[in-house]
């Protein structure tokens, strides 16, 4: 199963309740859109380089058709 995430808003929510750990722990395959990623500032970034690194959060490159 995949969850997909296409509001950064829900990202942002859980840095804020400390939940990305967990989120991550989930045993789906978790995926953000490229476009989701550009609405976060440096801080977020930051805080979910290492989650992007561990490839526990893919980033999906949108082509301009999508």
């Amino acid at each position: 199963m995949k969850i997909v995430v296409n509001d950064a808003s829900i990202l942002f929510d859980l840095l804020d309740i400390d939940l990305v750990d967990e989120f991550c722990r989930l045993p789906y395959e978790k995926m953000i859109a490229d476009a989701v990623l550009g609405e976060f500032d440096a801080p977020s970034i930051e805080a979910y380089q290492p989650t992007f690194d561990r490839r526990e959060i893919l980033i999906h490159q949108l082509t301009p058709d999508q």
